[in-house]
């Protein structure tokens, strides 16, 4: 330290006092952050190491006086130093660095370190300083952070803005406009009406006053947020809604209209109430199919119980044969009417299995025309024939399924044709679908019942024995096994029904 007294005082022409070196130490020793000084020309020993050095750092000044940063530091941070020290003597120039520094109780703080060459006399000596810049950098890196949430903020009510489909059109109480974001808003067929500096109604209505039933003139008036739905072009309907906007003395300075597009809302109600008067519409429908159950299987019941007496009873061989016939049929409507009850219990509860296996389709429609001949053999006035089919036609489906549903279509026709004929068959429809049909030349169904007849408990003919379930069924069947179902018009009278299904493999 005497050092630097003794070079201050004796190479410093501008202050010949003596006391000079003893100022400028005291000056330096007393400084409010640390300073230190190297001797640039003697290995960069530190020759000053001032008070706030001492109470910031793990060395007091004792232990540092004379001592390089090899003699102090470990090997990598003093090279470093020293190299950065040689670069600053060289150039001469000023260093400068914010770097973290850690003191004496283990906190790490922000400071900046400043590195200059000064020279006294033939001298050379490198001033080391260091700000603690630990509260300003706090205090800039919650601005920074406030600044960044309150773009981020911003960033997201933009992109909020633009997104949620809401328009917001800002008027003063004479109706001009003086903020929108409707441009943004592409769904609004009167987005770019709304424009700023403008009267809102002769802007974008057309009107020559405010708009008759204006939810802003409610609101004015009734002094509560007020709303109305409009119907616009290109089919969009929009929620108009009006609140205040208050001053600092609580008086209505203006108001802020939202536009909610509330088409999709307006659609999906409206199917909601179909859905429910439909729901409403099948569980009449189920209600009076369960009240009804109980005729329809006790009526067959009776027969099979009563004809079975009596044909126990009778020796006469016609009359036999005519009972038996009798007790056949209704064991058929009762198998019929037992096993749509359990089929419809499967799909309410989503067990309807499927076998898949390689079916001949020309020997299964085969077997059924056999079966339907025989069934029809006591009308001989309509004829039962397996017309369409490919020479050769084998996939791989669920045999039985698929049999139940052209059975189901078969044994419609045949209840409601009573003379002409009733043809069935197939054909490929693209590459992975055949279409199978049952034509008859019956009472035919009238245009606006046709879909109607897919649907559960539905009989067009209530004298006629069923459930009301078999076409229903049979969609859902054609439906799991990838295809559709409907009905038309037969050419020459009658009723024509068709149903798809997809193949998993086929020869042809």
């Amino acid at each position: 330290m005497e050092e630097i007294q003794n070079l201050v005082s004796h190479n410093n022409s501008l202050f010949p006092s003596q006391d000079m070196g003893s100022f400028i130490f005291d000056l330096l020793d007393n400084m409010p952050f640390p300073v230190m000084v190297k001797d640039v020309d003697n290995e960069f020993r530190y020759i000053l190491w001032n008070k706030q050095c001492d109470l910031q750092s793990g060395f007091s000044r004792w232990e540092v006086i004379g001592k390089t940063d090899f003699d102090l530091f470990d090997p990598e941070y003093a090279a470093k130093n020293r190299q950065r020290d040689e670069e600053i003597a060289i150039s001469g120039q000023t260093y400068t660095v914010q770097e973290d520094y850690v003191v004496r109780s283990g906190e790490i703080r922000d400071t900046m370190l400043e590195k200059s060459l000064l020279k006294i006399g033939d001298r050379r000596l490198l001033l080391v300083v260091r700000w603690d810049m630990t509260e300003v950098m706090s205090s800039r890196r919650e601005i920074e952070r406030i600044n960044k949430e309150k773009l981020a903020l911003m960033e997201y009510n933009q992109i909020i803005m633009e997104n949620a489909n809401i328009g917001l059109v800002y008027l003063t109480m004479d109706y001009v406009v003086q903020w929108e974001n409707l441009s943004n808003y592409s769904c609004h067929p009167i987005a770019k009406a709304y424009t700023r500096g403008t009267l809102c109604y002769k802007n974008a209505w057309g009107y020559d006053a405010p708009c008759k039933g204006c939810v802003m003139e409610k609101a004015i008036k009734s002094g509560k947020i007020e709303s109305k739905v409009a119907s616009l072009s290109g089919g969009v309907t929009v929620e108009i809604t009006a609140k205040a906007v208050r001053n600092d003395q609580n008086e209505i300075s203006g108001f802020v209209l939202r536009f909610d597009d509330i088409t999709e809302k307006k659609r999906k109600d409206e199917e909601l109430r179909y859905a429910m008067a439909k729901a409403e519409e099948m569980n009449r429908l189920k209600s009076a199919f369960l009240a009804n159950m109980s005729h329809e299987i006790r009526t067959p019941l009776n027969a099979i119980i009563g004809f079975s007496q009596i044909l126990a009873e009778t020796e006469d061989a016609e009359e036999r044969e005519q009972y038996a016939k009798i007790i056949t049929e209704n064991n058929d409507l009762l198998l019929q009417l037992i096993n749509d009850i359990l089929d419809l219990s499967k799909i309410e509860s989503d067990m309807l299995q499927f076998v898949y296996s390689s079916v001949d389709l020309n020997n299964l429609l085969g077997n059924i025309e056999s079966a339907m001949k025989l069934k029809g053999q006591n009308n001989k006035d309509v004829e039962i024939l397996f017309e369409k089919r490919l020479p050769e036609c084998i996939i791989t489906t669920d045999a039985m399924r698929l049999q139940q549903v052209i059975t189901n279509l078969m044994n419609n026709a045949m209840k409601f044709t009573a003379e002409g004929s009733i043809r069935f068959g197939y054909e490929a429809y693209n590459e992975d679908k055949l279409r199978f049909y049952v034509a008859d030349t019956g009472i035919g169904i009238p245009e606006d019942k046709r879909e109607d007849i897919f649907n559960r408990f539905t009989k067009l003919n209530g004298f006629k024995a069923g459930t009301g379930l078999g076409l229903a069924i049979c969609r859902t069947i054609v439906q799991k096994l990838g295809g559709e179902i409907g009905v038309s018009e037969n050419i020459g009278g009658g009723s024509l029904f068709w149903f798809t299904i997809s193949i998993c493999s086929s020869e042809k």
